[in-house]
């Protein structure tokens, strides 16, 4: 029996050659030949669930945030516990994966800035994805006994 091959033909897909490991261990690919920049695309329902509410929160770490989403659909965060001031309102999108549960995602394109969350108000819980800076960290923690305001 042959080896598979990783040079990828008509028929075999292939398989993105590994180069070096980045500080976290994780393995760095090389762009796949024929993936290409294209425009966004998002689409789909928005959900107004978070319009006009603040959610208070602390992360696993010790990192303690507020993030205050507006009435059109923007977010401002707050890291509460560094002496910074809050920032925002970035522009963010909001999707209801089932009652009381949302998926948010905001993108700062020009610093390469991406945050997903799911916020399950009914469980206050809250979970982050997140990639800052190119090359600096990622980050991926949860937060228990997420403190929920809604304002008018």
């Amino acid at each position: 029996m042959s080896e598979p091959s990783t040079t990828g033909s008509a028929s075999t897909p292939s398989t993105p050659p590994l180069v070096a490991a980045p500080s976290n261990g994780a393995p760095e690919i090389e762009m796949p030949v024929g993936l290409t920049p294209r425009a966004d695309y998002a689409d789909g329902p928005s959900s107004p669930g978070l319009l006009n509410t603040t959610l208070e929160y602390e992360y696993s770490i010790g990192s303690s945030y507020r993030l205050m989403f507006d009435g059109d659909f923007g977010v401002t965060f707050h890291l509460l516990n560094d002496g910074s001031e809050p920032r925002g309102p970035l522009p963010c999108r909001v999707r209801e994966i089932r009652p009381s549960m949302y998926l948010v995602h905001w993108l700062v394109k020009q610093f390469s800035i991406h945050v997903a969350l799911v916020v399950d108000l009914e469980m206050s819980r809250l979970s982050v994805a997140g990639a800052m800076p190119p090359g600096q960290w990622e980050f991926f923690d949860q937060a228990t006994d997420v403190k929920v305001t809604r304002t008018a």
